[in-house]
């Protein structure tokens, strides 16, 4: 992907990690689903990824936080869930680091299409473990383009697209 498409997409964060704030994403967080972005129309994933917000030191790392970035067909279900992509967060990173992943790749072979009414998460699927103190949160995001918008189904038949013709007229 080249750079220079950087404006032509959309950008979407967590809101969660402003540094020093109680809702910072810890890289020694549980393993689970950390942040949800609903699919309100029809998108494809491009880009996503993580911002460091505090500094990592894993002081003695044994196992490095990795991200994973999937995509759900149905809103608030797994079923049919699918991962576009894992972004690692290595010992050392400084806070404003920021570390991606282009999509498509090997591991999304649906080119991070998201119908209307799914969604995209993220989840640490390994949280990172050391000995002594653990120090880093960061923040995940999404980068997107919208996709037409065309009456759909979702993998259990429910309209996930509704077109509604609106005959209103207006005076003027």
């Amino acid at each position: 992907m080249s750079e220079e498409l950087a404006f032509q997409y959309f950008f979407s964060h967590s809101g969660m990690a402003v540094a020093g704030e109680a809702t910072a994403i810890a890289i020694e967080a549980v393993v689970a689903d950390l942040s949800r972005w609903a699919a309100y129309h029809p998108m494809q994933v491009q880009r996503v990824g993580v911002l460091v917000t505090v500094a990592v030191n894993y002081d003695t790392p044994t196992a490095l936080c990795i991200v994973a970035f999937d995509r759900r067909v149905i809103y608030g279900s797994n079923t049919g869930r699918v991962e576009m992509g894992r972004v690692t967060i290595p010992d050392g990173a400084v806070a404003g680091a920021v570390y991606y992943l282009d999509i498509p790749n090997a591991a999304d072979k649906d080119n991070g299409e998201v119908i209307a009414g799914g969604e995209v998460v993220a989840e640490i699927v390994q949280a990172g473990t050391g000995g002594g103190a653990i120090a880093g949160d960061f923040q995940p995001f999404v980068c997107w383009v919208p996709r037409g918008l065309a009456p759909l189904q979702n993998i259990n038949g429910n309209s996930v697209v509704t077109l509604i013709q609106d005959t209103t007229t207006v005076q003027v």
